[in-house]
């Protein structure tokens, strides 16, 4: 059984026609004929059976329509398959007219010599009988499947017209041209054909008047002009263009297929997505001629890409692939009229018919490739200028372009797409590496390969140079040569030994030289930031010119892909740019006079962003979002000139940033300022302020948790501060070393400390520190138990600050107060306190407060209320990596739960914290929490178990001086006994009690929410 499409749809059977009748079923076949050997779903098939219009049930109606159609088709029913989506017909290649022209039409493309592609042409135009589907009754039909057949058939029917006319037979089509400009007056091509044949003919006269003809039709009915081709073509007609002639055996010059690209790299790495890209946007099929730059910076592999890419393209465009180095980022440039004559020749024109000029070049250029597929590789282009006069003028062709610049010209003259080309993935360049090394060799060193990609900042050009030495070297080699890069100057070893032209700082030369004064000066100037980024304003401050030309020679280097736009404000360099950038920057006699000028801005500006910060205002979050930008490039800064000067710089930058990198916890951050600081102030043999440097060093080990580390550092700070005379360093430090013993549970030593540091603060009259001193002085007098003591220091603190809202000390005051409050038994006041404080305090301080209001709530009887404080303070302190504040929330979340009968929870939470107290020797959190724990246990009704813990947390907390845990530990064993039935052990402690609360001055509520059972006496 075969079947016929192109024209009427007609089915036969041994020679005789097979009725299918009624419009749907002729519909039904025809659709499932257009797509044949390919599944249509039932959504395809309603759409062109009904259009906008379908039934109610188009499922239940196409399958009657397929049992009819399979009726129908007596002899062939069995072709109709029902696929999981709907239906398919399946054919052999020779049942259906469209597969022979399809194939034809195929076997035409691959055939070079003319008169035999005129033959298959042929061939396939004589399988047309009409308008394809002719008596199928359906819209959507005609518009989705018919119309791109029909599109084809006329290109096919154009082709085999221009082989006729390029064999001379120019006679014999001007009957078939005729017809055709008659039934499709708005085709130009066929008018163009029309013309030329008459020309040829000698009938000049009547090819101009094809022309006029032409120009008013389209006038009237479009009311556009002729386009470019028909143009062109009257213009040579006019000027009798000896191009327009034939040969002199009578035919055109032929075409001569051609692939001139580069081998193909077998080692080509990763680019999936891209590559997908391009082949897509250069065989999409739209109109016009697709242009696709590839754009980046020097190394980046955009010509490796694009040659690779072309290679797979190559089935393609089966009239040709071809290759040209413009040569556009070296001293000089192709000359597009050179590059036109190459690619002429290329194509079979004779080289004495090859026109003279730019301009007449390019017209024959675009002639040559008029119906042809034809893929231009164009590479290394330097301009715009270079490459559009190279541009054909029909779809069918496509263009590649390389370019270290962005080409923005094309892309709003003629529409091109640029692609940005990126260095590697750190994945996809060790496997680079890996293959030109070797794998075997490459598996026995997988760190130094990690390392190798990582130095090349896995540039695809110094990968390559990189691997390809490393692969010259015997075995073991390869951590040898990363250790070589890693310490020499490493551009020079990205080179290959006796091939100077194969290095990466040549790629990078070659970019450098093409740029003007302006943006080399620039360029230079971007090496000496410190950090991976930089703003528009910092360079021009570096650069000392106004901030218009910065904003000029920065839109040059973004163009030259030397510098990378990353944000709004924001721009970097390659890693290996930037060593390239500041090699010139060094070698540059204003090198001096530009560092200091970016040292002392960055200093004044984050000088100003630290004041401003800590406020809340709009103001205040563009201060904090500068110092968040900025934050690397500060540190790597502060490195720089401890290494290189001015050693006052790192200092004095840590000066400024110390009350910043602290409360915002970027302790990596704080502590390479830190000691940067400090190596340079030692160097200076400035005292004091490696004293400062190594206090900050101290606060920034207790962050981290090394208490050991801290101590030495703050033992190294305060023998440098006493040493220079400085008695605020002196203070500072001491209260410093106080915080160390508190984390350790050493109240009695930091109680002695910040008694030190008060005694100087007073005679130095330092009210707000001084005021600080003794807030943390009367918390060590409290953990001991003299709360009556630490009360008046927490008084007198408040009396000599009583700072206002606004000021961060005043939260930390109303904190303390609550403390006080709390400890004294007036548990409504201390809630208020501690409200307040909560409310005006700053993110460091909160998860404090949090803490202190799971306490005083669980102790209210708010059960609620108080586990919720006591899981805030848990998450807000264990998010911020605060794990001695983490391990004393705990520690209250416990307390809280316990008070809310929820022993279980309460036991896993002091559990929790012990083990983080253990684990960073925190001994004070370890006898909170083995108090805890017995309380937890008590209330599941272990008191045997329940006394165990208490007697440890007894010890501890007596260890330690801890007479306020030591208070509540007898409460707890009071409880014990009572319930163990020893009633005089129960009245001993619950005499202990009572001695101390008259001792202490403390109130312990009755933490089984009744008075206590067991008293003294």
């Amino acid at each position: 059984m075969e079947f016929a499409v192109l024209g009427p749809v007609r089915v036969t059977h041994g020679g005789a026609d097979v009725p299918v009748e009624g419009p749907k079923l002729r519909t039904l076949l025809a659709t499932l004929l257009l797509s044949a050997n390919r599944p249509v779903s039932i959504p395809q098939l309603t759409e062109r059976l009904w259009g906008d219009t379908p039934p109610v049930d188009p499922r239940r109606t196409i399958q009657v329509y397929v049992v009819r159609l399979r009726r129908a088709l007596a002899g062939g029913g069995d072709l109709i398959r029902t696929a999981r989506a709907g239906y398919e017909l399946v054919l052999d290649a020779d049942q259906l007219d469209l597969t022979r022209w399809s194939r034809l039409l195929d076997q035409a493309k691959q055939t070079e010599e003319p008169e035999r592609r005129t033959r298959v042409l042929r061939e396939a135009l004589a399988l047309w009988r009409g308008a394809a589907c002719a008596d199928v009754d359906s819209e959507v039909l005609h518009a989705l499947d018919v119309a791109p057949l029909t599109e084809r058939h006329l290109q096919a029917r154009e082709q085999w017209i221009d082989l006729e006319l390029e064999l001379g037979r120019h006679g014999d089509v001007l009957p078939e041209l005729h017809r055709l400009t008659g039934e499709h007056p708005l085709r130009e091509r066929f008018w163009a054909q029309l013309a030329l044949a008459l020309y040829r003919s000698g009938r000049q006269a009547d090819a101009m008047d094809v022309y006029w003809s032409v120009t008013s039709l389209l006038a009237d009915q479009l009311g556009v002009d002729p386009g470019p081709d028909l143009r062109n073509l009257y213009q040579a007609m006019v000027a009798a263009d000896p191009r327009l002639d034939l040969g002199a055996e009578g035919t055109a010059a032929a075409w001569v297929t051609a692939c001139q690209l580069p081998p193909d790299l077998p080692d080509f790495v990763g680019r999936a997505d891209l590559r997908r890209t391009l082949e897509a946007g250069l065989t999409g099929g739209g109109p016009g001629v697709p242009v696709l730059v590839l754009s980046g910076p020097p190394g980046v592999g955009k010509s490796t890409l694009a040659v690779s890419t072309a290679h797979g393209l190559r089935a393609r465009f089966p009239d040709g692939v071809w290759h040209v180095d413009l040569a556009g980022a070296g001293p000089l440039p192709r000359d597009p009229a050179d590059v036109l004559g190459e690619l002429l020749e290329a194509s079979g024109a004779a080289a004495s018919t090859i026109p003279a000029g730019t301009e007449r070049r390019s017209a024959a250029l675009r002639a040559r490739l008029v119906d042809r597929r034809v893929l231009l590789v164009l590479d290394d282009a330097g301009a715009a200028a270079q490459v559009v006069p190279l541009l054909p003028g029909t779809s069918g062709n496509a263009v590649l372009v390389t370019s270290r610049r962005d080409l923005t010209g094309l892309a709003v003259r003629h529409a091109a797409r640029i692609l940005k080309v990126a260095c590697l993935e750190p994945g996809e360049a060790e496997v680079l590496v890996a293959r030109i090394i070797g794998t075997r060799a490459a598996g026995a060193e997988p760190g130094a390969i990690v390392e190798l990609s990582a130095l090349c900042g896995n540039l695809p050009l110094a990968l390559r140079i990189a691997a390809a030495n490393a692969a010259a070297l015997p075995s073991g080699g390869i951590s040898r040569y990363v250790a070589e890069l890693r310490a020499d100057d490493r551009l020079a070893r990205l080179a290959v030994v006796g091939d100077p032209d194969t290095a990466v700082r040549a790629a990078f030369d070659l970019s450098y030289a093409s740029l003007d004064d302006a943006a080399r000066s620039a360029f230079r100037v971007t090496g000496l930031v410190p950090g991976p980024d930089f703003t528009e304003e910092c360079l021009t401050v570096a650069l000392g010119r106004p901030a218009a030309d910065t904003r000029t020679a920065l839109g040059v280097l973004v163009s030259a892909n030397l510098v990378e736009r990353r944000s709004a404000d924001r721009y970097s360099l390659h890693d290996l740019l930037r060593l390239y950038a500041y090699e010139h920057a060094r070698a540059d006699p204003g090198h001096d006079a530009a560092w200091h000028r970016l040292c002392s801005w960055y200093l004044s500006v984050a000088r100003a962003m630290v004041r401003f910060a800590p406020a809340d205002d709009a103001g205040a979050a563009r201060a904090r979002e500068w110092l968040a930008a900025e934050r690397v490039n500060l540190v790597a800064l502060a490195i720089r000139a401890a290494e290189q000067g001015p050693a006052q710089v790192a200092w004095q930058l840590l000066d400024g940033l110390n009350s910043y990198l602290p409360a915002d916890l970027r302790l990596t951050e704080w502590l390479a300022v830190a000691s940067a600081a400090r190596d340079s102030a030692r160097t200076a043999g400035e005292l004091a302020a490696a004293g400062t440097a190594y206090n900050s060093l101290s606060a920034c080990c207790v962050k981290v948790g090394d208490l050991g580390a801290a101590l030495t550092s703050a033992e190294v700070a305060l023998d440098l501060f006493r040493q220079a005379g400085d008695q605020a360093g002196e203070a500072g430090v001491l209260g410093t070393t106080s915080g160390i013993h508190i984390e350790w549970g050493d109240s009695r030593a930091a109680r002695d400390l910040l008694a030190q540091s008060a005694g100087i603060l007073r005679l130095l009259d330092s009210t707000e520190p001084l005021a600080r001193v003794l807030l943390a002085l009367g918390g060590s007098r409290i953990a001991l138990g003299d709360v009556r003591d630490g009360a008046r220091d927490i008084a007198e603190a408040l009396a000599l600050a009583d700072p206002p809202e606004a000021d961060p000390l005043y939260p930390v005051m109303r904190l303390y107060r609550g403390l006080v409050h709390h400890l004294s038994g007036a548990l409504d006041a201390a809630a208020g306190e501690l409200a307040e404080a909560l409310r005006t305090g700053v993110p460091r301080q909160v998860p404090h407060v949090h803490r202190a209001l799971a306490l005083a709530r669980a102790d209210q009887g708010q059960s609620a209320a108080a586990v919720a404080h006591g899981t805030e303070a848990v998450r807000l302190s264990r998010a911020a990596g605060r794990t001695w504040v983490e391990a004393e929330s705990l520690n209250a979340l416990g307390y809280a739960c316990v008070r809310a009968d929820r022993p279980a929870e309460a036991l896993e939470h002091h559990r929790r914290a012990s083990a983080l107290g253990g684990d960073r020797g925190y001994r004070g959190v370890e006898a909170e929490a083995s108090l805890g724990i017995a309380r937890a246990r008590l209330r599941l009704g272990e008191p045997e178990t329940a006394r165990r813990d208490a007697v440890r947390a007894l010890e501890l907390s007596g260890a330690l001086g801890h007479r306020l845990v030591e208070c509540q530990v007898h409460q707890v064993l009071a409880d014990v006994y009572g319930d163990l039935g020893d009633a005089g052990q129960a009245r001993y402690h619950a005499g202990r009690v009572e001695e101390l609360r008259r001792a202490t001055g403390y109130r312990p509520v009755p933490w089984r929410g009744t008075p206590w059972a067991h008293t003294a006496g």
